[in-house]
Order: C-alpha cells, then sequence, then structure tokens
C-alpha cells in the first residue's frame, strides 16, 4: 500500500466498500450529475472548479468560514475537487491525522507514523496485525482506491450532507462514507 501524505487539509469521500469498483467517469459522472463538480481545472479533467449545487451539499460550521471557490490574484491555494482512482488502496494522511485504534483491543497505536508503508500494522499493545484499513481512523485518515477530495477543508470545519451521500450512492451504485486528511 503506498501512503498518500498531504500537507494541506482536504475533506475526502470514498466507497465505504473498499474494493468498490468504480471508474473515474462514473465517479465524475456522478460528481456532474449532482451539481459539486464545475469545469475542468487540468487537461486531465481530474481537478474541477466547484459547482453550482457545490454549498448545498457541503455544510461549513462555525462563525464565519473563509472559504475561497476561485484562484485569488497572487495565491494558489482555493477550494476545488480532485478525483482520485488507483489500482491498489492507497492510504491517505495528513498532519492533521490522529493515531488510529487497533481493531482487536481499541487502543490508539502511537506509532503508527513508523508502519504505514506496509499493508498492515502490529499493535504495540495486543500484537495483532491488522490491515490499515480495519483501524479506526475517527475520520482523520482513510484508505480508499477512489476518493472525492475537496481541497482546502480542515478537519470538522465542514460536512458534507447526508443527501450528497445518498447521490453518489444513486449515481454510481456503491455507498459513501467520508473522512478529513
Amino acid at each position: 500500500m503506498t501512503p498518500l501524505q498531504h500537507s494541506n487539509a482536504s475533506l475526502a469521500l470514498k466507497p465505504v466498500e473498499l474494493d468498490a469498483s468504480l471508474d473515474l467517469a462514473t465517479v465524475t459522472d456522478a460528481c456532474r450529475q449532482t451539481g459539486l463538480i464545475g469545469a475542468a481545472i487540468n487537461a486531465h479533467a481530474d481537478r474541477f472548479y466547484t459547482g453550482e449545487r457545490f454549498l448545498d451539499h457541503i455544510t461549513f460550521l462555525g462563525c464565519s468560514p473563509h472559504i475561497a471557490l476561485q484562484p485569488e490574484p497572487g495565491k494558489t491555494d482555493f477550494t476545488h475537487i480532485v478525483l482520485h482512482q488507483h489500482a491498489q488502496a492507497r492510504l491517505y494522511y495528513g498532519q492533521h491525522s490522529r493515531p488510529p485504534h487497533c481493531p482487536h483491543c481499541g487502543k490508539p497505536h502511537a506509532d503508527w507514523l513508523n508502519q504505514i508503508e506496509a499493508e498492515s500494522m502490529d499493535c504495540p499493545h495486543c500484537q495483532q496485525t491488522s490491515p490499515l484499513f480495519r483501524y479506526n481512523w475517527r475520520k482523520t485518515a482513510g484508505v480508499a482506491r477512489t476518493l472525492i477530495e475537496i481541497t482546502e477543508i480542515y478537519p470538522r470545519e465542514a460536512l458534507p450532507q447526508p443527501s450528497l451521500l445518498t447521490q453518489l450512492q444513486q449515481h454510481t451504485g456503491v455507498e459513501w462514507d467520508y473522512f478529513y486528511y
């Protein structure tokens, strides 16, 4: 498993089933039909501006969140959507990720960063070996093959509406969940 560390913060949407068989065209079409994505930013058509219904699908929390939906002069960071598709599952984590909890004993794995290059980790508490995707990442990291990344969203700054996850399921045929990284 190839881990992908992310330096900025993102909200990620992923299929619940790790091995869900989805192609990028299906995910792109689902995002278009829901109004989550707008025009493509790049020629590869894997980066998109937010769509006309983006703010209907994502609830921002707090007093006055500042989100830039278009690039501002002199800045390169703005909220946009990146679609990821990999042949093998990858661990997505970032500077805000917290130690995952063992699926056997439930205790946090404090040394997780030293073991994430492998597909599984040994729990320092119960000595059980488990695949990374079985660990409870508590929505601060996640394992996925297919991912919808909403950039420049910090943990718990925004939540996807349940209706968005339902619409993605209707368009793709698989159940969706979310996490931050």
